[in-house]
């Protein structure tokens, strides 16, 4: 048997109709006072599911609602570095708040809620998840992304976080990722990766005019060209482009890579700072990574442009 209990955290009228419960099922409470982090943010609300088992399994998703997908999926990646157990242990304080409510009002919710708490005070493992929807949809509808906080320990490699992407990406690319830390990549993913540093690259300093074909463009790509004429100015992104084993797998130390990154970036965009640029590239890797080498860079610009909404150079 499994149940679910859903939080309203954030009672502003314009969330109520996501967090509206619909089947009697639910466990539903509509009450503030839950934060996480040291900033402190406020999730909009708070997805908890269980099943009695065996083995008896939990996960706690803090949702975040916003008007468009890529600001949702925005504010839902905020928690990713987030601790875990810090994150369930302030749930834990809020939960037993709001059963202490229950009780002085005799909210027949009480009893519920307190079954929860045992759940939680069972020393089982809980899955911590963060994820984005818009506030159009509801709550029982597929979230825009959902992802587990990096350390968790689900996918068994920490650096790589899976998520819930367009079914149809999904399908043919595998899971997307957000790049994060030390990233192990075998060789497929590597050259995906470098694919869409520099596809993105050339969007982004509006270099995307081609309509060769990817194999042939990607020998010429700006950023290479870049990068030779400042020679040991970028040494980790140089390393990264130019690999001595061009197909073979890499240990990458994506956060010494990404400011060297921004910084060529940033030059055309001024917006452009770390965590858009990691954004920019977790978003569009399963794409890249689907990109056949006889594909037109004409449709691949305009696709990346499209993504990201970036102002195409070939449309007047």
């Amino acid at each position: 048997m499994s149940t679910t209990y859903l939080f309203q955290i954030d009672c502003a009228e314009n969330n109520d109709s996501f967090f509206s419960p619909g089947d009697s099922s639910v466990v539903f409470y509509r009450g503030a006072g839950f934060q996480v982090g040291e900033a402190p943010w406020i999730p909009d609300g708070v997805r908890v599911d269980t099943t009695d088992g065996p083995p008896v399994r939990c996960s706690v998703t803090l949702i975040e609602l916003e008007e468009g997908r890529s600001e949702a999926l925005r504010s839902s990646r905020k928690y990713l570095p987030e601790d875990s157990r810090a994150i369930l242990h302030r749930f834990g304080e809020y939960l037993q708040r709001k059963i202490s409510e229950c009780k002085s009002t005799a909210d027949p919710r009480k009893s519920a809620l307190a079954d929860l708490d045992k759940v939680l005070k069972q020393g089982i493992s809980v899955t911590v998840k963060t994820a984005g929807a818009l506030r159009s949809s509801t709550w029982v509808e597929e979230m825009e992304e959902e992802l587990a906080l990096v350390d968790q320990p689900a996918s068994g490699q920490p650096w790589l976080v899976q998520s819930k992407r367009d079914r149809d990406e999904e399908e043919q690319a595998g899971p997307a990722h957000i790049f994060k830390g030390i990233c192990k990549l075998d060789g497929e993913r590597a050259r995906a990766l470098r694919r869409c540093v520099m596809i993105l690259d050339a969007v982004i300093r509006q270099h995307d005019h081609s309509s060769a074909t990817c194999h042939s463009w990607l020998e010429k790509a700006p950023l290479r060209t870049a990068l030779k004429r400042k020679a040991g100015k970028h040494p980790k992104l140089g390393q990264f482009i130019f690999p001595r084993e061009p197909n073979g797998g890499i240990t990458l130390d994506f956060e010494a890579l990404l400011p060297e990154l921004v910084a060529i970036w940033s030059e055309a965009r001024p917006a452009v700072d770390l965590e858009l640029a990691r954004q920019l590239i977790s978003d569009y890797f399963p794409r890249a990574l689907r990109i056949k080498s006889r594909e037109s860079m004409g449709h691949v610009f305009s696709a990346a442009a499209s993504q990201f909404q970036l102002p195409d150079p070939r449309l007047p």
